[in-house]
């Protein structure tokens, strides 16, 4: 009698192990259809591994991403905010190709920038719905007759071409006043013989 009902009890348990199992089995094909027994060999369901990488790709530009950049001309010390399309180039990148794109920008800029004297881009904001990219410039007059550099702290005078030494002074660049410095380190324009002279005599060039 024991045994019979010892037999009946482990039947009992195989039946419930069974429904549980068969339960599970609907339970996947109702909500992971055609996928609900394929699994990977390490365990990881189909619904998983596609969630995973998901969860990890990085963010990029679409061309619905907005657009804005901020000039600054570090001549007048204006600054300006525009919104644009977005270039076609930046079209589905992150922001790590974003920045090297960017980068080489500065590094070999477009005609067209150089002449308006780009100076620096910066990445302010980066992600899919916006993006601000800072510009700054420092425009030179139209017509510039030399240009003052520095050479080991010593003031140099260039002429326009920026290439052909026109005068070596000798006034230490040390001396002079640091907005003054400033412009030097970055080739201050003079648009007119009057303005060297005036130069040369306000800081004693001998």
């Amino acid at each position: 009698m024991r045994r019979l009902k010892r037999i009946g009890f482990f039947l009992y348990s195989c039946l419930l192990l069974a429904a549980g199992y068969y339960g599970h089995l609907k339970y996947l094909e109702f909500f992971y259809p055609g996928n609900a027994v394929v699994q990977e060999e390490n365990g990881i369901h189909p619904a998983e591994r596609d969630a995973a990488p998901a969860a990890v790709r990085p963010w990029k530009t679409t061309c619905d991403t907005r657009f804005e950049i901020c000039v600054q001309d570090l001549g007048s010390g204006e600054t300006e905010t525009r919104t644009e399309p977005i270039p076609e180039k930046y079209v589905g990148m992150d922001r790590e190709q974003f920045v090297h794109c960017i980068q080489d920008e500065v590094n070999a800029p477009s005609l067209k920038e150089r002449r308006a004297g780009l100076l620096s881009l910066e990445v302010l904001s980066f992600s899919p719905e916006r993006i601000v990219l800072k510009k700054s410039y420092r425009r030179e007059p139209e017509n510039v007759d030399f240009y003052l550099k520095l050479m080991e702290n010593r003031v140099v005078v260039y002429e326009g071409d920026q290439t052909s030494v026109y005068l070596q002074t000798n006034i230490d660049g040390r001396t002079l006043p640091a907005d003054l410095r400033r412009e030097i380190l970055d080739g201050k324009p003079l648009t007119s013989r009057e303005e060297l002279e005036n130069f040369l005599v306000s800081f004693g060039s001998s």
